[in-house]
């Protein structure tokens, strides 16, 4: 009951207050069908670490160099792209919404492939959480808890 409580406020608001792109500034939704397109996926030839773009797979040079902690990054779309003016507003202006358009864009594919365990949001600092108001990886998490399920090696 909730849930549908919720969907008919949010399709009322949208009614009176018609969501525009994050990006572009066209009206219909918080990241247009064309900002999306004109966005760039994350090739295959990456860092194995951080996810940098290479000329081939491998690790790129600063994290040989710079001996990452990381054992593996994933990204489904570059940062330069429209995909990152969304994650910075949800993650800078509070553009909640977005979790769950952000959150369908991850690359499944890729982690379903993954030897992870677990996947887990990144913690931030409670003065950060008390400026910001939510753990905008954690949002993430928990709305692409569903496209997770079905690969039962992965949970969050």
């Amino acid at each position: 009951m909730t849930q549908l409580m919720r969907d008919f406020t949010s399709g009322v608001l949208n009614l009176v207050f018609p969501p525009t792109c994050v990006h572009c500034g066209r009206q219909g939704a918080l990241l247009c069908v064309i900002c999306l397109s004109e966005s760039t996926l994350v090739s295959r030839d990456v860092c194995r670490k951080c996810a940098e773009p290479l000329t081939k797979p491998g690790t790129c040079t600063r994290c040989v160099t710079e001996r990452s902690p990381l054992d593996r990054v994933y990204g489904s779309y570059l940062y330069e792209t429209a995909v990152g003016s969304a994650v910075r507003a949800f993650k800078f202006d509070d553009v909640r919404a977005l979790g769950s358009t952000l959150s369908r864009l991850f690359d499944i594919e890729g982690m379903s492939r993954s030897t992870a365990d677990v996947v887990m949001p990144i913690p931030i600092h409670n003065s950060r959480l008390r400026s910001r108001g939510d753990n905008q990886s954690e949002i993430l998490a928990r709305n692409s808890l569903n496209f997770w399920k079905s690969n039962s090696r992965v949970t969050c």
